[in-house]
């Protein structure tokens, strides 16, 4: 867990090139591939055991699709993360977008 990627950084590369093509997929219109393509970096970046990758694409996933119901879930799971590495500037920007997810905990 934690900030290791060195176990599988491979599998952390491509987590990155799923949210790379997620993002690509927001920016031209593709709203469910985009879903899709985050829903894959999550899932790479959780068998390489790098949790705060994981927590990031969650992140990013808020702010690239905001109003996605399916994000929610993933929120407090990132909120946690960023709070047991002390990642204060990403529990800041989490808080930025989802002010009542985080105060509600």
């Amino acid at each position: 867990g934690g900030l290791d990627t060195g176990r599988a950084g491979g599998r952390a590369s491509v987590s990155g090139a799923y949210e790379a093509t997620a993002i690509v997929d927001v920016r031209e219109g593709r709203r469910e591939a985009a879903l899709q393509g985050f829903r894959a970096a999550v899932d790479e970046a959780r068998v390489a055991h790098a949790d705060f990758i994981v927590a990031g694409i969650m992140l990013d996933a808020r702010v690239a699709l905001p109003d996605e119901p399916g994000i929610i879930p993933w929120l407090e799971e990132a909120r946690s993360v960023f709070e047991r590495v002390g990642a204060r500037c990403y529990l800041e920007r989490l808080e930025a977008e989802v002010p009542a997810v985080v105060a509600a905990s």
